[in-house]
């Protein structure tokens, strides 16, 4: 996959020091589009909370961005930004899920 085509995930954790990421597959972008698109819409925003520890998940590709936490998903492009809800979190699981597992102990689920 060349870098156009590359869907970075960051795990929102650290403050101070730089949050891990990794790279989405074939697959995991796939079932990615088809929960974004068939979530509802929401009012709420992502709010990402000023802690220590998990503050939801970073998605980026192109000059396309999506932030989960907290049953949101935000997306952010040219300017404008769209909320859905992530009914279940399952959004955000199966991003967690397409971790690496030494990314997902940091965790501790």
């Amino acid at each position: 996959m060349n870098r156009k085509d590359e869907w970075k995930a960051i795990l929102l954790i650290f403050s101070g020091r730089p949050d891990p990421q990794w790279a989405l597959n074939k697959n995991e972008i796939e079932n990615f589009m088809r929960l974004w698109n068939a979530a509802g819409g929401s009012d709420r925003h992502v709010h990402i909370p000023s802690l220590d520890g998990y503050k939801g998940i970073r998605l980026i590709h192109n000059n396309t961005e999506w932030v989960v936490h907290d049953s949101v998903i935000t997306c952010f492009e040219s300017g404008k930004s769209i909320s859905r809800k992530d009914d279940k979190n399952k959004i955000e699981n199966l991003l967690i899920s397409s971790a690496p597992a030494d990314i997902r102990q940091l965790l501790n689920r």
